[in-house]
């Protein structure tokens, strides 16, 4: 069995937390926009949207076990995971480029807690070392957050949109991790009943925002992506949002010789 199945089978608890206001500390997620720290602690963001709008709650439940963060930085569900617990978060993209490839560009740093890209091989470049050439550029990028940070509110939230706007335009991806966008999608995820109904109800939002975005001429359109996204739309509404309709339809597609199903509450 996938990962995926035993966590979207599970209750969730966090959920049903938040939807009562009884998290601790008690913090919206219309907080993330106007917090003063632009890349350190903007409290609340939740779960993964890698690529197109896929979305799993892989992250949430250990949250939910009493993870505290910072999450894996190639996840991407970061940004999410703070909306809704306001863990610190691991991002790569921008300077923090030298493991994995991404996309997404300076988006990364319109919320992260801390670069990371897994590694930094040991090489030797015209500079020097490659870690010790990441650790300046690095270094760099902390400088300017750290003077936005001393500039205030306005002078934060300044460079927060320029780092979005950079790069929203150019790709799905960078589009979705924005963080009006996070807290749009964090907001249907914390209003499901269950795991399957929320990671529903986030990828339709996020595919309702691409097409929005491209109709307005914020996003790149990509011609050879518009059947897909129809492809997708049709295919994540056809999900049931009970979760043991889900089960049903899941558990025959499984090879049950590669799994113990009562180990995850299933027989």
């Amino acid at each position: 069995m996938k990962p995926e199945l035993a966590i979207l089978i599970g209750a969730s608890r966090l959920h049903q937390a938040l939807r009562t206001n009884h998290t601790d500390p008690p913090v919206a997620v219309w907080d993330l926009i106007h917090r003063y720290d632009l890349t350190v602690h903007l409290d609340r963001s939740a779960v993964d949207i890698l690529c197109h709008p896929d979305i799993d709650l892989k992250g949430i439940v250990a949250v939910e076990q009493g993870a505290k963060g910072p999450d894996k930085d190639c996840g991407y569900e970061g940004p999410f995971l703070k909306a809704i617990s306001g863990i610190p978060i691991s991002m790569e993209g921008k300077t923090a480029a030298c493991a994995h490839l991404s996309p997404v560009g300076n988006v990364a740093a319109a919320c992260t807690d801390l670069w990371s890209n897994e590694s930094v091989q040991n090489v030797k470049l015209l500079a020097g070392m490659a870690p010790t050439v990441y650790l300046e550029q690095l270094e760099y990028d902390a400088r300017l957050m750290n003077q936005a940070i001393k500039g205030g509110k306005e002078s934060v939230l300044g460079l927060q949109k320029l780092f979005v706007d950079s790069d929203t335009y150019y790709d799905p991806q960078a589009f979705i991790l924005a963080p009006k966008n996070v807290i749009e999608i964090s907001k249907e995820i914390v209003s499901g009943e269950n795991y399957v109904d929320s990671t529903r109800k986030a990828c339709l939002k996020g595919i309702d925002l691409i097409e929005n975005a491209i109709e307005d001429g914020v996003l790149m359109r990509d011609e050879k992506e518009d059947e897909w996204i129809k492809m997708l739309k049709e295919d994540i509404s056809s999900i049931p949002d009970n979760e043991s309709d889900f089960m049903e339809q899941v558990l025959p597609t499984i090879d049950q010789s590669k799994i113990i199903l009562s180990e995850y509450g299933l027989t």
